[in-house]
């Protein structure tokens, strides 16, 4: 079975439209803000091809995919008129803000650095691997370390963590949806050269 064909049996699966407050994904999960979560029934849902399992977790309804799951969101996405990460504006601040506030401190907690953090896994793990076969490669003697193509490689290695502040800021904005131009700003600022040097110098307040 075909990613449209599974992604319009979960689209049927959560209720439809007329069910779903707002729709994102993580890594792995797709993670629908529903109205009723008591019109879907878990047992057909997990019969369907690509879903590996559910989960009911701080109001969202959980649908395991795996790492197809970008190809079912953006399925998933064309089959109905609903707020998401792509077009979420007032009316989706208004129908999924609510539903962050429930569950404990901790639960809120957790689900605010899953959403942060999940989607800069794929380019934090791309950046870790390349520095980890420059290290191979000098050690091996197969690279030199002052070379300039080993200069370029750490440079692609070093770029998701150099700009971690910024590739947060834009998370963190979807998280609490605010502007993200401005929380791009304010990560940016963490990490301009000029700002560096006064808390190096220990003079940043002085």
């Amino acid at each position: 079975m075909s990613v449209q064909d599974s992604a319009k049996q979960i689209y049927e699966g959560v209720g439809g439209e007329g069910n779903i407050n707002y729709l994102t994904h993580c890594v792995t999960r797709l993670r629908f803000r529903l109205k009723d979560e008591s019109k879907v029934d878990d047992a057909k849902m997990k019969q369907i091809p690509g879903v590996m399992g559910i989960n009911h977790q701080n109001g969202q309804y959980q649908v395991i995919i795996g790492n197809a799951v970008s190809d079912y969101y953006a399925a998933v996405v064309k089959l109905g008129n609903f707020p998401t990460d792509e077009n979420s504006d007032a009316s989706a601040t208004a129908t999924a803000a609510p539903a962050e506030k429930s569950g404990n401190l901790f639960d809120r907690f957790t689900n605010f650095i899953s959403s942060c953090m999940s989607p800069l896994i794929p380019a934090l793990i791309g950046g870790g691997m390349i520095k980890v076969v420059l290290i191979l490669l000098t050690t091996l003697h197969w690279m030199s370390a002052t070379g300039q193509t080993y200069t370029i490689l750490s440079v692609f290695g070093d770029a998701p963590f150099y700009f971690l502040p910024i590739e947060l800021a834009i998370t963190a904005s979807k998280y609490f949806k605010v502007n993200q131009m401005m929380a791009v700003i304010a990560g940016a600022i963490l990490i301009h050269p000029n700002f560096i040097k006064l808390v190096n110098l220990g003079k940043l307040f002085i």
